[in-house]
């Protein structure tokens, strides 16, 4: 992961959120209202709480 900040200079979870943005543009998402409120409704956690979790079920490993 330390190299993806040192090429990218994002940590990982942002670049996960950029690439994710982009994504969400291409297919006529600009919105990034719209698109958080998609993932929450899918999710029923926002992105930031979705986020959290992963990271502590990832130091859990």
């Amino acid at each position: 992961m330390q190299l993806l900040k040192k090429h990218t200079g994002l940590a990982f979870v942002e670049w996960v959120t950029a690439q994710c943005m982009e994504r969400a543009k291409n297919v006529g998402f600009a919105d990034e209202a719209y698109v958080t409120r998609r993932l929450t409704q899918r999710f029923v956690q926002s992105p930031s709480q979705y986020r959290r979790q992963m990271r502590v079920e990832a130091e859990q490993v």
